[in-house]
């Protein structure tokens, strides 16, 4: 039996949330696509080298964050500090 798409995705593959100091890499492969959500995170570094339908950055301090090819909006909201570089 065949699960349906909406029970085959977990949440926690397409974030990167409530974190310091962590280097957090998304190879290709790892999003496939999918919305991606940055949030709540201090000092840390993320790079998303697979491509997204959109990357939400919210609540983030002193961060570098790499964001590959996307095929719609990159949202940063209250975001302090950050270094960001959209493909």
């Amino acid at each position: 039996k065949k699960k349906d798409k909406e029970e085959e995705v977990d949440p926690t593959l397409y974030s990167a949330k409530s974190m310091e100091s962590k280097t957090i890499i998304k190879n290709p492969g790892d999003i496939k696509g999918e919305g991606f959500t940055i949030d709540d995170l201090k000092d840390c570094t993320v790079a998303l080298f697979d491509y997204s339908a959109q990357v939400s950055v919210d609540n983030c301090e002193n961060c570098r964050i790499f964001i590959g090819p996307c095929e719609g909006s990159v949202f940063l909201r209250t975001c302090v500090g950050c270094k960001v570089i959209v493909a």
